[in-house]
């Protein structure tokens, strides 16, 4: 959930046949389960039981929202009201998202948090406070 109360990222990705990856199964990366129907490719090289990518996911998606509130940032002034043309020159946001992995599931997660944390900051820096959200930032 973002700070507003809105539904934030919801990242998980497709289960795959085991067999067309491996031919004997494959060992989950989090609780060491050996697979052999279904399993979930984080996108990075591991994979992952359906509990175990869901934790995971659950757990980044906590961090994300940390990290988005600490580090998203309005660095110039806004010289026009349309949000993606003040995301992309006038944020931190192409920094703090040039070093995710656009494969990875986790870095899509903070990927998320961090555009939907620039937009919340720029509607309110350009739009004023809504009673959603007034007092959050």
């Amino acid at each position: 959930m973002s700070p507003y109360g809105i539904p934030a990222f919801f990242f998980e990705p497709p289960p795959t046949p085991v067999h067309e990856m491996f031919e004997d199964g494959v060992d989950c990366e989090g609780c060491g389960e050996h697979l052999t129907d279904m399993a979930y490719y984080d996108g990075v090289g591991a994979h992952y039981c359906e509990d175990c990518i869901v934790g995971k996911i659950d757990e980044a998606k906590s961090e994300a929202s940390e990290f988005a509130i600490e580090n998203c940032r309005i660095t110039k002034p806004l010289p026009y009201s349309d949000l993606g043309r003040c995301r992309h020159n006038c944020t931190n946001y192409e920094e703090l998202i040039e070093k995710l992995n656009k494969d990875g599931v986790i870095d899509q997660v903070f990927y998320s948090a961090i555009r939907e944390r620039i937009d919340e900051l720029l509607d309110h820096a350009i739009h004023g406070p809504s009673e959603e959200n007034e007092g959050q930032l």
